[in-house]
């Protein structure tokens, strides 16, 4: 977990450029605070998993507690977009039965951000009234 978690019982905390082995895999890891302050993704040289940061066509919420559309657009923009294009993204799930797309994808079509500036980015997510999921209280 990230050192910003608030879970004091995890085995190891993670910062921002940490290495991690995973039997033959190293797993880089990515700080990219916005649907969580302290959410993370991971890259091994050719697949990033974002988890619910950046979805396949969408984004993960940030009106949770700690969430924040403006970072969020920093964290996909400054290191998903970074990566090189053919990186195959893998996000925590989708609601319509994908498994995965890719970092080029993303940046070209998806709609929450190809070719949104970053005011635009936080005007959409402050505006999408969702509904808090069923139990949030309990998880939280």
């Amino acid at each position: 977990m990230h050192a910003k978690a608030p879970m004091p019982s995890a085995d190891c905390y993670v910062q921002d450029g940490d290495k991690i082995k995973l039997g033959g895999t190293t797993l880089d890891m990515l700080y990219t605070p916005g649907h969580t302050p302290d959410h993370l993704a991971m890259y091994d040289g050719e697949r990033v998993y974002t988890g619910d940061l950046l979805l396949i066509g969408g984004t993960g919420r940030t009106d949770f507690a700690g969430g924040d559309a403006g970072e969020s657009f920093d964290s996909i923009t400054e290191k998903i977009f970074t990566l090189p294009d053919d990186t195959v993204l893998l996000p925590g799930h989708d609601y319509r039965g994908n498994t995965a797309s890719t970092v080029g994808t993303e940046k070209a079509s998806n709609p929450r951000l190809a070719g949104k500036s970053r005011s635009d980015y936080i005007a959409i997510m402050n505006d999408l009234g969702l509904p808090l999921p069923e139990q949030i209280m309990e998880a939280i």
